[in-house]
């Protein structure tokens, strides 16, 4: 089940983007709503084999990520201090302590919940060279790439989002592609958080029980 309070990171390689394209719409809908006025920003990274012709929803997804610049919002004093930099608490978080959000918009989510919204899309190309797939949405280097790879670049976002209660969607292909998806967030938590082989795993089984690991491959 999508949850909307909370920083989400989407994974989906080729078909897995139709329950992500749901998720998006919903939360823009929900998002315009005056009754719905905040949201936690999502990062997703998607997947295609081509650039040309693979690449679903392209101008649809770069209108979402234009339409979703973060918003300030009128916090407490306790929110704003939050908000400013200083550490996060979520209790319902099992990583290993907490970490501060990226300080502006452009190195990804701002100071959730001090800032409402945001959405950023990462693209990975498998089959062809990368680079911007459409205006607004973040193509990745030179060369061929699996989303994978793009976690592993953007690991430090990842990291502070799932330090303040993200939760990680997965959908697509079942096979390798959910265990190395995996895998790549783990390698996020050893790198960016400092774990130890054996407390990633229970890291991620602590995510997983918490419903905030959720894998939905066909």
């Amino acid at each position: 089940m999508f949850r909307f309070d909370r920083p989400a990171v989407l994974v989906a390689p080729g078909t897995g983007i139709a329950p992500m394209r749901a998720f998006l719409h919903q939360r823009e809908y929900l998002r315009s709503s005056s009754t719905h006025p905040a949201m936690a920003p999502v990062v997703a990274f998607f997947g295609f084999r081509h650039r040309t012709g693979d690449f679903l929803y392209a101008h649809e997804l770069a209108e979402l990520v234009h339409a979703n610049e973060p918003v300030s919002l009128q916090l407490d004093d306790t929110s704003q201090r939050e908000g400013s930099g200083t550490e996060v608490t979520d209790p319902e978080a099992p990583a290993r302590g907490n970490s501060k959000w990226p300080s502006s918009h452009a190195e990804g989510p701002s100071h959730w919940p001090a800032v409402s919204g945001g959405l950023w899309i990462y693209t990975a190309f498998s089959r062809d060279g990368s680079g911007a797939g459409v205006v607004g949405c973040a193509g990745a280097a030179q060369g061929k790439e699996y989303v994978q790879t793009c976690i592993a670049r953007e690991g430090k976002t990842v990291w502070q989002l799932l330090q303040n209660g993200g939760i990680v969607y997965i959908a697509g292909a079942a096979g390798a592609m959910p265990q190395d998806v995996v895998a790549a967030i783990g390698a996020v938590a050893r790198e960016h958080g400092g774990l130890e082989e054996e407390q990633v795993e229970e890291w991620l089984l602590q995510l997983r029980a918490a419903r905030r690991l959720q894998i939905e491959c066909w």
